[in-house]
């Protein structure tokens, strides 16, 4: 027992002994020293006279108390904030009954803790902590400007005064660090914002262009199209150009076999208008003859008049051919200007021709009523013979125009005849060029087409693409919303 009560009262923690009554049996210095009172005033004093002769005040009280150990035959735990002599005390209680050989609590031994610094370390942790919440709060909504003082510690409240003073370092470190990100975010984003703008702006710009270009290519397409027809047209026209030309070459060469045919049948009838006249003469020189001459004369007038009728034919065969000549020189245009001129005097020659051939047939008609009269009366022989001489005569010089006509019209022909077939081979170039040209205006249409869908496979990405940068300058006026909160 000396022992125990050695410890007891050498113990750095406040004790006291209280009997079934809650009256002091004994206290250790450390007691006397929390409570400011000597031990003598403090034994035999019940529990309740610390109270009630301002001994201690008790601030707060919690847990269970020294009557409950007691009664409960237990330890039981209890806190209690009380003022005293010595001062403020947070004290921790613990109350630990003896029990006798009867069962009956005879002693109990209380134990008072004094937590009064660590308390009070924690209520200052707690009331730092408090302060610096709200202080990086106020962080969190954005002003990264807030600063925030510790309150000077005393010698209890030190450590925790350090070790708040780390915490705070390191948030405000971490603050700092935010505040400079945040700087830099800041400058970023007004060049990203920048780039933005630039960026849509060139985006509208390229859109429209892209638009303009696809207008363009439309038109040009349309162009093309417009032109493949026109070329089709024109090798349509060319076609039936080059199919009347060659027909005007092949009625051109039978034009000028028929002349040649004219110009024999003109030279015979040039023999035959000198053997006429000769053969008045031998009428003239013998009477006896005259019957068999005159037989022959009708059968030469029978020729004379199937010529007569051949270049009859030919003169309208030929006003025929000007008159297709000159209708295929109004189509050439311009080109056939020459042509026209050509065709003009092929008609006049024909004309001409006709004329000449109605002069003949009416000479012939003239020489057949001369012989029948000849031949019903044989007295006006020598007025017969000397009309037919006069009439042989005018036939000569008429077949001798005939012939120079028909060799000029042979020349004109030939002329025109080359012309005919310089004009089909130049047709036939310009058709080869134009079908070449379709070609071209063909491919030209595919790749205009081809570029037309190519645009607007590009313009639908720069559509998407506008789109996106929308999206993105939304999203940098949010973020840049979202930092106007902060102030650094």
């Amino acid at each position: 027992m000396n022992d125990f009560e050695d410890l007891f009262m050498a113990s750095h923690i406040a004790q006291a002994m209280l009997d079934g009554n809650l009256i002091f049996k004994e206290v250790n210095q450390a007691f006397c020293s929390m409570l400011g009172v000597a031990r003598d005033d403090i034994i035999g004093l019940y529990l309740r006279d610390l109270k009630d002769r301002s001994l201690v005040t008790y601030v707060s009280d919690s847990g269970e108390t020294i009557a409950d150990a007691i009664n409960g035959k237990r330890v039981t735990h209890g806190q209690s904030s009380i003022q005293t002599k010595a001062g403020s005390f947070v004290i921790k209680r613990t109350n630990q009954p003896r029990i006798n050989s009867k069962g009956v609590v005879d002693m109990v031994f209380v134990t008072y803790d004094d937590i009064t610094a660590l308390v009070k370390k924690q209520e200052y942790t707690a009331k730092e902590v408090k302060q610096l919440a709200e202080a990086y709060k106020e962080a969190a909504e954005g002003n990264l400007r807030v600063r925030y003082k510790i309150t000077d510690p005393d010698n209890d409240t030190r450590d925790a005064f350090e070790e708040l003073v780390i915490l705070r370092d390191v948030v405000d470190g971490i603050v700092g660090n935010l505040r400079e990100s945040i700087k830099i975010i800041f400058s970023e984003m007004y060049e990203v914002s920048e780039v933005v703008i630039s960026s849509a702006t060139s985006i509208t710009e390229l859109s429209n262009a892209v638009d303009g270009l696809a207008r363009d290519l439309g038109a040009v397409s349309n162009g093309i199209q417009g032109a493949g027809k026109s070329s089709e047209e024109i090798q349509r026209v060319m076609a039936d150009m080059n199919i009347a030309i060659t027909n005007l070459a092949n009625d051109t060469s039978l034009i000028s076999g028929e002349s040649e045919d004219v110009k024999e049948s003109s030279d015979k009838g040039l023999g035959l208008t000198l053997d006429t006249k000769k053969l008045t003469e031998e009428i003239a020189n013998a009477a006896t003859k005259m019957v068999d001459d005159i037989n022959r004369n009708v059968q030469q007038m029978g020729d004379v008049d199937s010529l007569v009728r051949t270049i009859d034919d030919v003169a309208r065969q030929t006003n025929l051919l000007a008159l297709n000549a000159a209708i295929e020189a109004a189509r050439a245009g311009d080109a056939g200007k020459g042509f026209a001129v050509v065709a003009a005097e092929v008609k006049s020659l024909s004309q001409d021709s006709k004329k000449s051939a109605e002069s003949i047939r009416g000479i012939v008609e003239e020489l057949s009523k001369s012989i029948s009269a000849v031949s019903k009366n044989m007295v006006q022989a020598a007025m017969v013979v000397k009309q037919g001489n006069d009439l042989a005569s005018k036939s000569h010089q008429t077949f001798n125009g005939i012939v120079e006509k028909i060799e000029g019209m042979n020349g004109k022909i030939s002329n025109m005849a080359s012309s005919t077939q310089e004009q089909a081979a130049v047709v036939e170039e310009i058709t080869a060029s134009v079908h070449e040209i379709s070609n071209l205006v063909v491919s030209a249409g595919q790749g205009a087409n081809n570029i037309a869908a190519a645009t607007e496979e590009v313009a639908a990405s720069i559509d998407n693409i506008s789109k996106n940068m929308e999206k993105v300058s939304g999203s940098v006026r949010k973020v840049q919303e979202l930092m106007g909160k902060f102030k650094v």
